[in-house]
């Protein structure tokens, strides 16, 4: 771990945080991971998707640059490299990074955009002058293309005396995060975010006191759903970095939370990256090497399933009233015929009538009296306006038919419950299939009524948590 530390950085809200903090152990059954079989027994860390692979850093060296050794740790310098998966089971040929590459200076971590044409990546500023403690690190965006850097060009707010670097590109491409150990901050490396506006970067904010420490937080990520993770060595933890998470709830970051164990080991952890289901992904760590390399593991996160009770079925009318006028009840209901206008293109007759709206909002109620015996009819007899409120329930939003083989989107985040927070939605979709968050893209193989639940946790006003559920019958045809 020190000389890694070395040639990366030379030398260098309240309640609501109960379920973020309970969440990885809450909701992890287990997790797998196992070392990835491209490693070498050189350093090999910090890896980030890209194309059908990933890009990662490594100090494996690449034979064909004539690349020099750091004078000071005296190891090969660091740079970029790529592999192919060819299938769950096998990896490629790992390849280095090709284009405006120096022999002279260190590369890497890096951060690929969604589209993948473009790199952002951590190197020394001087690319002609061997690396050493004068020559601090920067960050770096280039054009990406097949594994080829063009068109470098440097973060405008890089510093000749402070390193700038590990950076971390939002999936908009609005938001950069990254390292620097600017005297300003709180301890010896802090977070840092610069945003895009107007065609360049903002001025970089600190992330603040919240989430920076006295210690060093390093290696950010931000994933697909904008939850950042770090690495830090000033907070509790196992030992050496562990990995944090930290994300937006009402307009702030929340305390940082530690990842599952299984992440976290007495060792250093870092360099953490998820695909967009947020199960499965990568990491680093020297947990295993005892020369101290870091190597990278893979990962798969095996769900914890919540047991939810008493779901309210939603495939029922919900809306429902029984209407009389009071006033006439004294009145003879065989010479009068009473007709009521709901608002909503219905009508029956009936002294009382019962009457199910499809939904919340503002309906005129009209009753019309007829007098058989005279053939007069008192319009409007009673009038008034009646406002369908928003049941306290867990809301399914959905279409209530659709066709095989044809995708369709579910959502929970209608949910309406007076102080309610909600924090995970599992869905249950009747066929033994389960999902946790929004259910998109789904596909039903075959035709018939399929019960569909969704379970919710969240936090009340006291910060307790609460398990709310409701089941929704859907209607699959050809």
């Amino acid at each position: 771990m020190t000389f890694r530390i070395l040639y990366c950085l030379l030398a260098a809200l309240c309640s609501f945080n109960t379920l973020y903090s309970q969440e990885w152990e809450h909701e992890i059954d287990h997790v797998d991971i196992e070392l990835a079989s491209f490693n070498e027994e050189s350093s090999n860390y910090c890896p980030v998707y890209y194309n059908n692979g990933l890009l990662f850093t490594s100090t494996r060296g690449n034979k064909q640059l004539f690349q020099k050794k750091d004078p000071i740790t005296g190891q090969v310098l660091s740079l970029l490299f790529y592999v192919e998966r060819i299938d769950s089971n096998t990896w490629g040929k790992v390849k280095p990074i090709q284009g405006e590459i120096s022999r002279y200076i260190h590369y890497g971590p890096a951060s690929v955009n969604a589209p993948g044409d473009k790199i952002y990546f951590t190197r020394n500023n001087d690319e002609k002058k061997l690396v050493e403690l004068t020559n601090n690190l920067g960050i770096q965006i280039a054009d990406f293309k097949d594994g080829t850097i063009t068109n470098t060009k440097a973060f405008e707010y890089n510093h000749s005396r402070f390193d700038f670097g590990q950076p971390s590109i939002s999936r908009d491409g609005q938001k950069l995060y990254f390292v620097a150990n600017i005297p300003s901050g709180y301890g010896g490396t802090d977070l840092y975010m610069s945003k895009f506006t107007g065609g360049k970067w903002s001025a970089p904010t600190n992330l603040g006191r919240r989430i920076n420490t006295g210690g060093d937080e390093l290696y950010p990520f931000i994933d697909i759903n904008d939850r950042l993770y770090f690495s830090s060595d000033g907070r509790a933890g196992n030992g050496g970095l562990d990995i944090f998470y930290t994300e937006e709830f009402n307009g702030r970051l929340i305390e940082p939370v530690p990842l599952h164990p299984a992440f976290n080991s007495e060792a250093d952890d870092f360099g953490i990256v998820m695909d967009s289901s947020g199960f499965h992904g990568f990491f680093s760590s020297n947990r295993v090497w005892e020369n101290d390399t870091d190597q990278i593991f893979e990962f798969q996160i095996h769900q914890y399933w919540p047991q939810f009770e008493k779901c309210v079925n939603l495939s029922e009318k919900q809306y429902c009233y029984t209407f009389y006028e009071k006033s006439l009840e004294k009145e003879d209901s065989l010479i009068f015929v009473y007709e009521w206008d709901f608002g909503d293109g219905n009508k029956t007759k009936g002294f009382s009538a019962n009457h199910c709206f499809d939904g919340p909002g503002s309906y005129k109620i009209q009753l019309s009296v007829l007098d058989t015996i005279s053939k007069t009819e008192a319009m409007n007899v009673a009038d008034y306006a009646l406002e369908v409120l928003p049941l306290e329930q867990v809301i399914i939003t959905s279409p209530d038919t659709v066709k095989v083989g044809t995708p369709f989107n579910m959502y929970g985040a209608q949910t309406n419950i007076k102080n309610f927070y909600p924090k995970a939605y599992y869905w249950h979709l009747g066929d033994n299939k389960r999902i946790r968050g929004d259910a998109t893209g789904i596909t039903f193989d075959a035709e018939g009524e399929f019960q569909v639940e969704l379970g919710v946790i969240g936090l009340n006003g006291k910060g307790k948590e609460r398990k709310y559920c409701a089941s929704k019958m859907i209607s699959v045809i050809k």
